[in-house]
């Protein structure tokens, strides 16, 4: 963490812009530190806030050890002094006015050490994919993953297995039994609930590295890419016996794609296809990670040894986070820490959290005494307490705002009627019109990923609903509609139903606010199930482009 040298108290915001910078420095110097040109380098830095001197204002200033008698430490100084100038302006921006951040790298030769020979490269590894994928050692050990009882134990159970899986496959015999062993397992659950913390635990247990990679680090633009991504991460974790970790994994283990309508479903269904590949062909330990269980393709299913389900902690959990969360070091009014009674109802507040929301609390709490008081913050349960319901009342605003906002923006789309004279149908007969093109419009984008959860059914179900009542519909004209929507809609045919349905209106900006409203409809669908796939995604770009709707809304401004 940055030192404070200052004459007065920095405020919140600038040990908040401090400590984002800070944090993306060290990451990058860490990255840094893994190419091999600085593989016999050891490096630290020194980061610290002082009151600035002289009349002209600077963001930062840089200093370092480099010397031409230690190989590529001045190419390594020059690599951090370039990401300075790159956070420049952020700091110039969040930093107050006299403060001035001063980083010092400090840079040494390692001592030569012998390297294991299960960490040497080998021959079909290629340089591309070192460099791409590198193993980490395990940041927590399985002690420090809170989790109900009887999730451990699945867990346990299953890292027993792999770890005595020769013997028991080998010299037992079990192979005659069972020819391929399983060693895939799969996390799912809300997102901070400690699934990238228990990969790195199974990982320490078996005592190897990890190599963690997301769908985004495989997927590229470029048609064949993904696969040699893809197998350069097998490749690495090969050689450098490491856990194989897949984060965001939904994108691989779905049910390949039948009816093939467009290139990015070919790459998809080949990315999928490799990876039952190497999984097979795979003798290590993979893990996958996922925020919600999808409908997967029966061959990984085969293939995953077990799925794990991390749920949100429950109040005992919750309290036991709170409680490691709070350092021990902390000064507390008195010589008193946090009773197990407070901590308890410390718990109770934070009914709903993840583990990861409980840290922030936490670290919210700790930030804003020090920027009060600095080194002379004094802690009490109550003040714990504050930084807990502050953190519930910010996530209910931030949940209640979104939602305002997404209602307001559809009732105000769906307000917008077919104009009532038109030549081609009667005022009945659009209204079906358009209830029949919301429902294919729903169903297509529901079901583009190649399932239709539950949340997409019911959103799809109850904006129907909504619809039909503000059309005052009756019931036989409802059956009606049930009848005329086709079931299994095409991307074709949903944008030929689309586009017949704005050819009814007579105004431009009628027919852009029948877009618009289309658009607000698809978005949500799309969100329902928590997951924006790429071939969700991709159709309501396409989509959007065949309109040319000039005011669409985008993905990006509904997250």
């Amino acid at each position: 963490m940055a030192k404070i040298n200052c004459e007065k108290k920095p405020i919140a915001e600038t040990l908040i812009c401090l400590c984002g910078v800070e944090d993306g420095l060290r990451g990058y110097l860490d990255t840094c530190l893994n190419e091999e040109c600085y593989a016999h380098l050891r490096a630290s830095l020194d980061v610290r806030l002082e009151t600035s001197r002289g009349e002209e204002k600077r963001a930062y200033i840089f200093t370092h050890n480099a010397d031409f008698a230690v190989a590529h430490t001045k190419s390594l100084a020059a690599a951090v002094n370039d990401y300075l100038k790159k956070q420049e302006a952020t700091l110039n921006a969040g930093i107050e006015a006299g403060v001035t951040v001063c980083v010092e790298l400090k840079m040494a030769q390692k001592e030569k050490e012998a390297v294991p020979s299960s960490e040497k490269k080998t021959e079909n590894v290629t340089e591309a994919a070192l460099s791409q994928f590198v193993p980490i050692e395990p940041k927590w050990t399985l002690d420090q993953v809170i989790l109900p009882a009887d999730v451990k134990d699945e867990i346990v159970e299953a890292i027993n297995l792999m770890k005595y899986q020769e013997l028991i496959y080998d010299e037992w015999g079990f192979r005659k039994t069972d020819p391929v062993p399983k060693s895939v397992l799969n996390f799912y659950g809300p997102p901070g609930t400690g699934k990238t913390m228990c990969a790195h635990a199974v990982a320490r247990v078996l005592g190897r590295k990890l190599l963690a990679c997301n769908y985004a680090q495989i997927e590229s633009k470029y048609v064949g890419e993904a696969a040699k991504n893809l197998a350069a991460a097998f490749e690495c974790a090969a050689a450098s016996g490491s856990v194989l970790f897949f984060d965001e994994a939904d994108s691989f283990l779905g049910r390949r794609i039948e009816n093939v309508t467009q290139g990015a479903d070919q790459a998809l269904n080949s990315l999928r296809s490799q990876m039952l590949i190497f999984l097979e062909n795979f003798h290590g330990v993979v893990l996958f990670a996922t925020n919600l269980v999808r409908n997967f393709d029966q061959a990984f299913e085969s293939r995953i040894l077990k799925h794990i389900q991390f749920p949100l902690p429950n109040r005992e959990a919750r309290a036991q986070i709170i409680a490691n969360a709070i350092p021990e070091n902390l000064p507390f009014e008195n010589g008193k820490t946090v009773s197990d009674e407070e901590v308890l109802r410390l718990s109770d507040i934070a009914d709903g959290f993840s583990g990861r929301e409980i840290k922030g609390a936490v670290l919210e709490c700790m930030l804003r005494k020090a920027t009060r008081c600095g080194r002379e913050s004094v802690f009490t349960a109550s003040d714990f307490e504050d930084a807990f319901r502050h953190k519930v009342a910010s996530m209910e605003a931030l949940r209640e705002e979104r939602e305002r906002k997404d209602r307001e923006k559809i009732v105000k789309a769906m307000g917008r009627k077919i104009k009532e004279e038109n030549k081609q149908e009667t005022e009945q007969g659009r209204k079906l019109r358009l209830i029949c093109v919301v429902a294919e419009t729903g169903l297509f984008f529901a079901q583009c990923d190649g399932t239709v959860e539950e949340a997409e059914k019911n959103y799809v179900t109850a904006y129907l609903e909504n619809l039909k009542k503000s059309q005052q519909i009756s019931e036989k004209e409802a059956e009606e509609i049930e009848k005329k929507t086709c079931q299994t809609p095409t991307f074709e045919h949903v944008l030929e139903q689309t586009k017949e349905l704005l050819g009814m209106c007579t105004g431009e900006g009628e027919r852009d606010g029948m877009v618009k409203m289309l658009s607000f409809f698809i978005n949500d669908v799309i969100c329902a199930d928590g997951v924006i796939d790429a071939k969700e995604e991709h159709f309501y770009t396409l989509w959007k482009q065949e309109l040319k709707a000039g005011d669409n809304i985008d993905i990006a401004d509904m997250l």
